[in-house]
């Protein structure tokens, strides 16, 4: 029982650490890069 709840414990912080880089990947290479970020459009702009 212990290990299901470990491994579903590994799974969910696998997964939200993938999301954190995910949401907030795209938004740092474009400020990076000297772009303006709009949140609005979640789009890169020069």
């Amino acid at each position: 029982m212990l290990k299901k709840w470990l491994f579903l414990l590994v799974i969910l912080v696998v997964l939200g650490i993938f999301a954190t880089f995910v949401i907030f990947d795209a938004k740092d290479h474009c400020l990076d890069y000297g772009g303006r970020y709009n949140d609005n459009t979640q789009q890169c702009e020069q």
